[in-house]
């Protein structure tokens, strides 16, 4: 495998970032939200979506990345390639679709930032196939690192991985809803990402087990590492027997705790590439989540290597 958290190398290769990209409509309280009631607060048009948001955070990184991902050939789907240009990823294998709509997903948060309640309308990213994407394997055979979030088709998990050969293959679970998709590959990844909920539905445990025993059984169903998030008590990567944790950045959320994860991921897979230790790589992946909590959407566009360096 040509990168693996078990053997940290030098940055080799390019990354190849296959989900979804969206529309992120982020509404947040300015005062404790009331039920069923009009509530005064801040309204946010921002670029989201799992797979774009680690494609921006990898390429903020210093990670030449290339997205694969379907948007409309509407306003919104033209916004989500320019600000894709901009961040530093390639969209030029982005595929635009007449009969879709570009994909959203609109957020209602409390007023610390916490969700209340989130709204995904994500139907094109159903339409993603193999057949889309002509040179799907030799753009993973060019990659050193291939990230695949669970909003995709399982057919197009499934030929992804299929295709892998040496690219190491990184996967977030995105939902207990959707990370079922991932559960025919979890043997051939190298790193998986969840929180406890995905976990328990992975492993049919329970929330309320201990992390230790979810973490255990998820490495037995195959991925190489486990990188799971715990909310306000940080994180948690477990690479074979070795286990690393890092506490919760200590950070007011400006907005919404949206693209935390996304970010945590992307930090991490970013430092592991530049021939980082997993202690290292877990606390980019903390900084660079802390910096996403820091600004009003997903991404942080003043994330840099050197601000890495100085947290």
């Amino acid at each position: 495998m040509a990168w693996s958290l078990q053997q940290s190398a030098p940055l080799t290769g390019k990354a190849l970032v296959i989900g979804a990209m969206n529309l992120d409509v982020v509404a947040t309280a300015a005062k404790a939200a009331v039920r069923d009631d009009s509530n005064p607060g801040v309204t946010g048009f921002y670029a989201g979506g799992v797979g774009r948001n680690i494609a921006e955070g990898l390429a903020r990184l210093g990670i030449d990345t290339t997205l694969l991902s379907a948007v409309g050939n509407d306003d919104a789907g033209q916004q989500l390639l320019h600000s894709g240009e901009q961040a530093g990823f390639a969209t030029g294998s982005v595929v635009r679709l007449d009969q879709h709509h570009t994909s959203s997903y609109v957020a209602v948060n409390d007023s610390d930032g916490s969700l209340l309640y989130a709204i995904s309308d994500m139907a094109i990213v159903d339409q993603m196939s193999d057949a889309l994407f002509p040179d799907l394997a030799g753009q993973i055979a060019g990659a050193g690192v291939c990230v695949i979030d669970a909003n995709l088709p399982a057919a197009l998990i499934a030929r992804s991985v299929a295709l892998a050969g040496n690219c190491a293959l990184v996967a977030d679970a995105v939902s207990t809803a959707k990370c079922v998709r991932l559960q025919p590959v979890l043997a051939s990844l190298a790193l998986l990402k969840v929180n406890r909920q995905e976990a328990a539905t992975l492993t049919g445990g329970a929330p309320e087990d201990s992390v230790g025993t979810l973490l255990s059984a998820l490495l037995a169903l195959g991925p190489e590492a486990v990188l799971m998030t715990l909310g306000q008590q940080g994180a948690i990567l477990a690479v074979g027997d070795n286990v690393f944790e890092i506490a919760a950045p200590q950070v007011a959320v400006l907005s919404s705790v949206n693209g935390a994860g996304d970010a945590l991921l992307a930090g991490l897979v970013a430092a592991t590439l530049h021939g980082h230790t997993e202690t290292e790589a877990l606390r980019w992946g903390a900084v660079a989540a802390a910096m996403s909590l820091s600004t009003p959407g997903a991404c942080c566009k003043t994330m840099t290597i050197e601000s890495m360096a100085v947290q």
